[in-house]
């Protein structure tokens, strides 16, 4: 006994040796002196008929009759067998390594039947065991992008929470602040019985109605630009901008000019329409004179539609670059009906979320005129749904 055995008594010997026959671990056969198969235990060894010769049955044994029953002399022989197959009445074992050797308890020859582990079949079960490992993995991955994706829509979410607080508590207090002044004056001149001005300050007041209204619908229309990427359309962006350009109101000598390629693409043709709408409208919208030109020019990049819309109106100061693409941050007065600036805000905020950009370049303090330039991707595979919107957006970049 070695230095690690543990004396076991025979009953839980018994016991566990059993146990492991009976759950296909291994099988045994007993023989008598005359190679007859006398037993057997367990299912690994049922292919076993008792009473017939050992060599009818397990066939690999045949020819070993005399190796089999040299056993008897020597007690610590054993006689092996790897790795076999037997086939009985038409079907197949596992493969099997047989032992044989002499009990002297017993006076009898035991074969021990075991499965045996080729190790073609250790390949398969490590390959088995290592792609399960790669697709939890993989699974892992997964949800950790996904994860990554929903912390990403979460902050976006913030900001856009914390934005949209600070356009109420900024924005919309003037014209909310403004109808309760004017509804304070009304009712002090109808107790005057001042009715002539009392119109005039109604009249104030569904201005001011009607500004709210407007700011609450161009507030939805920005906070609802980024979820305008669920359809993908085949679209011919020389018909999309041709109807952009018709659509738009102007004054009739201010002249549309539409050059350069515009190629067919695999796109979000709603987004698009929102972006050359709004940023071709605020070309018109800020023009100061009644006759202009407005040019809008595409050029096919390796990556992406460049979109140029240039007009010859007053320019746009550099130090207001940023606060264009800002919620309702205008040069103009929303209060006598000009834009109420946020179409350059939706427009950025779009283009945020198909993973283009625009930047602005003009000099009013030298020239006229201003030009907004439009990176489109071509492929929808530059889409980024989780993007913050970019505000500082007018630094130069050329197309990779």
């Amino acid at each position: 006994m070695s230095a690690i055995d543990v004396p076991i008594r025979e009953a839980p010997l018994i016991s566990a040796s059993r146990l492991l026959a009976e759950r296909g671990f291994f099988g045994i056969v007993w023989l008598d002196a005359e190679l007859q198969v006398t037993g057997r235990y367990g299912p690994l060894v049922a292919f076993v008929s008792i009473g017939k010769d050992v060599t009818e049955t397990i066939l690999p044994f045949a020819g070993l009759e005399a190796d089999l029953l040299a056993l008897r002399s020597d007690r610590h022989a054993v006689l092996d067998i790897p790795s076999v197959t037997i086939v009985t009445n038409g079907e197949r074992t596992p493969r099997l390594n047989l032992a044989a050797v002499w009990s002297e308890a017993e006076n009898c020859i035991l074969i021990l039947a075991s499965r045996a582990v080729l190790s073609v079949d250790l390949e398969v079960e490590l390959n088995r065991q290592i792609r399960a490992r790669l697709i939890a993995e993989a699974d892992v991955v997964a949800k950790s992008v996904e994860l990554q994706h929903t912390n990403a829509e979460l902050e976006r979410a913030n900001t856009d929470l914390e934005q949209f607080a600070s356009v109420i508590s900024h924005d919309l207090k003037a014209p909310m602040r403004e109808l309760r002044f004017l509804a304070d004056d009304v009712d002090a001149m109808l107790a005057a019985g001042d009715i002539d001005r009392s119109r005039t300050a109604l009249a104030a007041m569904r201005q001011q109605s009607g500004r709210m209204s407007a700011m609450l619908s161009s507030l939805l229309a920005y906070a609802t630009a980024a979820q305008k990427v669920d359809v993908l359309e085949d679209i011919d962006t020389a018909k999309l901008v041709a109807a952009v350009v018709n659509s738009l109101p102007r004054p009739p000598k201010i002249r549309v000019e539409i050059t350069g390629d515009w190629p067919q693409l695999n796109t979000f043709g709603a987004l698009l329409d929102l972006v050359l709408r709004n940023v071709i409208g605020n070309a018109l919208a800020h023009h100061d004179r009644a006759d202009g030109h407005v040019k809008v020019h595409a050029s096919e990049l390796k990556e992406s539609l460049l979109i140029e819309v240039s007009d010859d109106g007053p320019g746009i100061d550099p130090a207001h670059y940023d606060a264009i693409f800002l919620p309702f941050r205008t040069l103009g007065d929303p209060a006598k009906g000009e834009p109420s600036g946020m179409g350059l805000a939706i427009v950025a905020r779009a283009l945020s979320t198909v993973g283009g950009r625009i930047t602005v370049h003009s000099d009013a303090l030298k020239t006229r005129g201003t030009t907004f330039s439009i990176w489109w991707p071509k492929s929808t595979v530059t889409i980024q749904k989780n993007c913050p919107t970019p505000y500082n957006v007018h630094s130069f970049s050329n197309d990779a």
